[in-house]
């Protein structure tokens, strides 16, 4: 049975919608319903908590009037009395709106639907002790560790079902599944607590995995307090934490915030935005990636985008009436009012993380990074425990180190990119070695 059937049979129900949204006066119309199921299993406390189960479905849209005035709307069902209300209320504040030429829905797009993966065939025979095992791997992988004691094991799991239609004359439906896992320990010995955590398309990539082995192994590496080292020491980025960063800065790459002048991105003169190591691309695409979708909420299918291209600025995340303004494809990453980051991947250099550290007298390597991320004037302003690495061997841990630079002023910098590519939260990147950048002690 195709499992996109039950998705399938919403079709006529929102072509009705959009026929009466048009009887009323609209020009166009789209519709988004959403079903999400969710279930979160917790280990805390020393015992596993009573498990959370829910579901949710959503309907939104867009009306379009012959100017191009726009506006949403949201529905409690799509049959009941609220219809005409809302689509009424939606046409009356669009017509208060100034004409805008950028205004129509998207055009049709072919919208691929397999070779996705994203959409785990395994979901529906998951059992409770299938979930229950996630939380025991982790909290037996940190009680092997002396000194390591878990303090909370989540379990989150995810199942969503999207169908989309448009007056343009086309409809699909997609679904996908979304896996969370999320692992915190405490040191008994520095009394630092740390979490850990994973996300998946696919309950094998989850439920196999003792992520405490990784969580215990960053608590005890930190363990060792030593002062923070004399001179200009080299900045290395592990992948976990360049990952964040990178995950935290590219919203700046919104065309409607670039169009503001919200974003760092418009003032880089020439639009250059580091040296030639940096190559940045997103693809909302991606085979079974954590934030791949067969469509966003406008209907427009993914493409990929090199926001980075050799330093210099590539690309934007565009809606389809700031592609309209700059003559470009929207580009897939529209949900709800927001254009957002998809998967993310840094391109990796050809040495090995041993080979590009054994060069390096001494160096900091973060953990983690907390702090604030300045989109609009480029800055980065972050603190956390950084390991002291002599030629790639540890030497202790400084408990705070501080990390404040202008995000062009880092990328930069950069000297080296590494091999070692792993995957986190959606993004691909390496160890990175960035020299020149000043790090404080807090």
């Amino acid at each position: 049975m195709d499992r996109r059937q039950d998705e399938r049979t919403n079709v006529p129900a929102l072509l009705k919608v959009i026929d009466e949204a048009k009887a009323l006066g609209a020009e166009h119309a789209e519709l988004l319903i959403s079903r999400v199921d969710r279930a979160e299993h917790v280990w805390a406390d020393g015992r596993r908590a009573p498990a959370k189960k829910d579901s949710k479905t959503t309907i939104t849209g867009v009306v379009t009037l012959l100017d191009g005035q726009t506006a949403p709307f949201s529905l409690a069902d799509l049959v009941g009395k609220g219809v005409k209300p809302a689509l009424e209320a939606a046409i009356a504040k669009a017509k208060k709106l100034p004409a805008d030429p950028d205004g129509a829905p998207a055009e049709r797009y072919p919208i691929t639907l397999r070779g996705l993966s994203v959409d785990d065939p395994r979901y529906p025979n998951i059992s409770e002790e299938d979930r229950d095992e996630v939380l025991l791997i982790n909290r037996e992988a940190c009680a092997e560790s002396p000194g390591v004691d878990p303090t909370r094991i989540t379990y989150q799991e995810q199942r969503r079902s999207r169908t989309f239609a448009s007056s343009r004359g086309f409809d699909a439906s997609a679904s996908d599944t979304l896996y969370h896992v999320i692992v915190e320990g405490r040191d008994s010995h520095t009394g630092r607590v740390l979490a850990h955590s994973a996300v998946a398309r696919n309950f094998a990539n989850v439920g196999s995995l003792p992520y405490g082995v990784e969580l215990t192994r960053r608590l005890m590496e930190l363990r060792d307090e030593v002062p923070m080292p004399p001179g200009e020491p080299a900045l290395i980025l592990e992948s976990r934490v360049l990952a964040g960063i990178l995950r935290a800065v590219a919203p700046a790459f919104s065309a409607e915030l670039v169009e503001r002048g919200g974003s760092f991105v418009s003032k880089a003169p020439g639009g250059v935005l580091g040296n030639s190591r940096i190559h940045l691309i997103d693809d909302g695409g991606l085979t079974g990636a954590p934030y791949t979708l067969a469509f966003d909420d406008r209907g427009v299918p993914p493409m990929p985008i090199p926001i980075i291209r050799e330093g210099v600025l590539g690309g934007l995340y565009h809606t389809p009436a700031t592609a309209r303004r700059h003559n470009a494809r929207p580009t897939g990453h529209q949900l709800g009012s927001a254009l957002v980051p998809s998967n993310l991947g840094f391109r990796s250099g050809n040495r090995s993380r041993t080979q590009m550290l054994g060069e390096v007298n001494l160096g900091l390597a973060f953990d983690h990074l907390n702090g604030k991320v300045d989109l609009n004037h480029g800055l980065l302003d972050l603190r956390g425990p950084a390991l002291v690495l002599e030629r790639g061997q540890r030497r202790g841990a400084v408990r705070e180190v501080r990390l404040k630079v202008g995000i062009v002023d880092l990328f930069s910098k950069v000297v080296e990119v590494a091999s070692d590519q792993e995957r986190h939260d959606g993004v691909d990147c390496a160890t990175t070695l960035i020299r020149g950048v000043a790090l404080t002690a807090t």
